[in-house]
């Protein structure tokens, strides 16, 4: 009899797998880091429909130089079977009957020893080539090796210039350890492809930064946060307007120096995202080691402007850039009843300590060198002293540059 020769049940599905991760690798990656996850999932099942449309296409294109035997040969004197390593003569065989399995139609030899064999039954011409058993082992390997360099991410460098509540992040130390973690360690714990870069500088207005901006040793990177303005409120910087941003007029108002800023930050990278951060509201501050440092809240204006004022400068920045904004001062949760719990105070008539809430506390007197320190570990809310965030606070500022990083598509998607 002339030869007939079998195709192995598992090829084509081997070679299906093979492009479906080829094709994701070259397809997902590109979009992995820099679009948002529903554009991950759009690409993924496009790729499944061009690979259920082209399988076969792709097939008979991309391996025409596998040049292996046949997994079955029917001869006069019996069956060779390469897959299973293995000839079988035909006085060894009782029996051939269909059978199906995972789509595939099959047919099972059964031997008189009482082995088993599954077969296809998609006869070829002997000239077609198979792939043989080393060659599946080779296969899967490379199933494994892309599949683990497919979804490896590309490190997001991240800039964050700021005041002490980014200087704070690491120098927990200054804070008493009240604070476990600051937001640039929280934000780059949700997302493991960030890596943060502190530009926070204890006691700094925008004018400072904006003043050293050459002296900084400010890197390229792909994004850049900027959360400055308390100081400013509280160092009496006039706020300016609109004009002095667009006209860059200096580090005379907080508009002209953020234009400073921003472009020291476009000139390092044009392509870089940046985001704005407003100040919060703040309560009465009183540094936790040094009680003579203190201010009152930003419930009462200083220089004749309030802390609002320079929170509306940075939105308007925003507006005019087409920047995104994460606004902490109008943000309900960093409303100044928030920051503190209570502020434990001499009563002015008993003497003794009580804990009063906002507003009743900004009416009590308090003795930075005589009185205990007003903020017990039962005050901490948002802040720990008034100003600073808490691991409360900083962990919902967290959240907000992580789904801010997701909108823009720079790092994927932090857990919710």
């Amino acid at each position: 009899m002339e030869p007939k020769f079998y195709r192995y049940s598992q090829t084509n599905a081997i070679l299906r797998l093979i492009y479906f991760i080829i094709i994701f690798y070259l397809v997902i990656k590109p979009f992995i880091i820099k679009q948002p996850i529903y554009w991950t999932y759009l690409k993924v099942l496009v790729t499944l429909i061009l690979i259920y449309l082209f399988s076969e296409w792709l097939i008979k294109v991309g391996f025409p130089l596998i040049k292996k035997k046949p997994a079955l040969v029917l001869t006069d004197e019996g069956l060779i079977c390469q897959m299973k390593r293995k000839n079988v003569r035909w006085d060894e065989v009782k029996e051939i009957k269909p059978a199906s399995s995972s789509g595939f139609k099959l047919m099972r030899i059964i031997l008189k020893n009482g082995g088993k064999i599954k077969i296809s039954t998609n006869e070829i011409d002997g000239s077609e080539y198979e792939i043989y058993q080393d060659m599946k082992k080779l296969l899967i390997s490379l199933i494994v090796i892309t599949l683990l360099t497919s979804f490896t991410q590309e490190k997001i460098v991240w800039v964050a210039i700021g005041d002490s509540i980014t200087y704070l992040n690491d120098h927990l130390d200054e804070t008493s350890y009240r604070l476990k973690s600051g937001y640039l360690t929280r934000v780059t714990s949700a997302l493991p492809n960030v890596q943060y870069v502190n530009q926070g500088h204890n006691g700094w207005k925008s004018t400072d930064i904006a003043a050293n901006i050459d002296k900084l040793g400010l890197v390229k990177a792909d994004v850049y946060t900027i959360f400055l303005g308390t100081n400013d409120w509280w160092g009496g910087i006039p706020v300016g307007k609109i004009d002095d941003y667009k006209n860059a007029t200096g580090t005379g108002t907080v508009f002209g120096s953020f234009r400073i800023i921003i472009d020291k930050v476009r000139q390092l990278n044009d392509q870089a995202k940046i985001i704005l951060i407003t100040p919060m509201q703040r309560s009465d501050f009183v540094y936790v080691l040094d009680h003579t440092n203190n201010a009152y809240g930003s419930y009462k204006p200083k220089n004749g402007q309030s802390l609002e004022d320079v929170a509306n400068a940075v939105i308007a920045i925003s507006r005019y850039e087409h920047l995104p904004v994460i606004d902490l001062y109008h943000d309900s949760r960093f409303n100044i009843k928030n920051m503190v719990n209570f502020k434990r105070l001499k009563d002015m008539q008993s003497g003794e300590y009580k804990d009063f809430p906002y507003p009743q506390s900004t009416t009590i007197p308090y003795d930075p060198k005589n009185d205990e320190y007003p903020y017990p570990l039962a005050a901490i809310n948002m802040t720990y002293d008034g100003l600073h965030p808490s691991d409360k606070g900083d962990s919902v500022i967290a959240r907000l540059v992580v789904d801010s990083f997701d909108k823009l598509g720079v790092a994927g998607s932090g857990d919710k």
